[in-house]
């Protein structure tokens, strides 16, 4: 079934209208007169199709329709008439009504219905006979019944639908903001390299041509990776299977951020304290034991805190620790850099640290950053249980 219920369709509706009439027409001249009963007329058939018909009135006026429902059904048992199919439009009224309407509108209207049949019902003189108020009473309750299960069922597909749009929305909303993460991992490391690397071969060019060939060089080789970067970003965003957008990178690259920062002036150690060993011809076995989330996130880490150790103190001594020896750990601290060189310090956006925040606690791990006690600076990432 759709989620539009089968009384929702117009269609259906015309439908129901037409099997009440052809049980109006098909049973006026075999339903017997009771005992003090009148006999199926021209007038029964004509206010059992007027309460049928007048159902399709939900899409114009709900009020209108349990009204003329009502009143026909209510004219029927006061006219005296045996039972039948006229009986139908009134109960189904209210069922429609309870669909459509709110929940305190339907219990007035069920007993409006209700109220208006017992007054026919005394009204034609069988005040003795409480079985037609039983059963009035019956059809009435399993009307508003009927009605409360189908609006139980579409409050819950409604619910279910907004669930999903803001599931959608949040996913649209950390794509976004993943993308804005690679974007700044990977070209703002990339450009602070190679403005780094463009002022060495600036002030080179002339004394040392080797020197200022070796910038070329590095800018060049920093411009292609960040270029694959962006490439694969992009692929990702137009492949409509689950690709990933974040480039594939691993504890196993960090040697490659070092040597860059390197060649940017930087003074770089890098310390691996436990886990060691590679399987794959390229890589290690570090990020497959880590778990590629906290991989990933590390790397990142590394990357950003060398970013800002560039921009911020230019010619400072680093040092890169990744210890897995407990869970991992990642620090990386800076001695605050060369106060000749202060002139060359870069300014960033400011967004570099909530988006290494935002990357390590996705994957598990915390954060901790901040000056040291006496100068520089230093990032630390932990994760217990990668």
């Amino acid at each position: 079934m759709s989620e539009r219920s089968w009384w929702e369709s117009v269609p259906a509706a015309v439908a129901v209208a037409g099997l009440i009439t052809g049980g109006v027409l098909g049973s006026a001249p075999h339903i017997p007169a009771g005992p003090g009963n009148r006999e199926i007329d021209a007038l029964a058939v004509g206010l059992g199709l007027v309460g049928a018909w007048a159902l399709l009135l939900r899409w114009v006026q709900p009020y209108l329709m349990v009204a003329i429902s009502g009143l026909a059904v209510a004219t029927y048992a006061y006219l005296n008439y045996p039972g039948g199919p006229e009986y139908l439009p009134g109960p189904l009224a209210v069922m429609t009504f309870g669909f459509v309407r709110p929940r305190r509108q339907l219990y007035a209207v069920a007993v409006a219905y209700l109220a208006a049949m017992s007054v026919a019902t005394l009204a034609a003189g069988d005040g003795s006979d409480y079985s037609a108020f039983l059963g009035f009473l019956g059809w009435t309750g399993a009307a508003v019944l009927v009605a409360e299960v189908l609006r139980a069922r579409r409050e819950r597909a409604a619910a279910h639908r907004e669930t999903q749009r803001r599931q959608q929305q949040q996913t649209l909303v950390e794509q976004q903001l993943g993308l804005a993460r690679d974007l700044h991992d990977s070209v703002a490391h990339a450009l602070t390299a190679i403005n780094v690397q463009a002022a060495i071969a600036e002030r080179t060019v002339h004394r040392d041509p080797e020197a200022a060939a070796g910038a070329a060089a590095a800018i060049r080789e920093t411009s292609r990776s960040a270029l694959t970067d962006l490439t694969q970003i992009v692929k990702s965003l137009r492949s409509t299977d689950d690709t990933p957008t974040s480039p594939d990178r691993g504890l196993e690259d960090v040697e490659a951020l070092v040597e860059q920062a390197r060649r940017g002036g930087l003074r770089v150690e890098l310390q691996r304290l436990g886990g060691e060993g590679r399987d794959r011809p390229g890589g290690d076995s570090s990020d497959r034991e880590v778990g590629v989330p906290a991989a990933l996130a590390a790397y990142r880490l590394v990357q950003e805190a060398l970013t800002n150790a560039t921009r911020y103190a230019p010619g400072s001594r680093v040092q890169v620790v990744i210890d897995r020896r407990q869970g991992l750990t990642v620090i990386v601290r800076d001695d605050g850099g060369d106060p000749h060189r202060a002139d060359e310090r870069v300014q960033g956006s400011g967004h570099g640290l909530l988006g290494m925040r935002e990357r390590v606690l996705a994957s598990g791990g915390t954060l901790e950053h901040g000056p040291r006690e006496r100068t520089g600076f230093e990032v630390a990432g932990r994760w217990a249980n990668p």
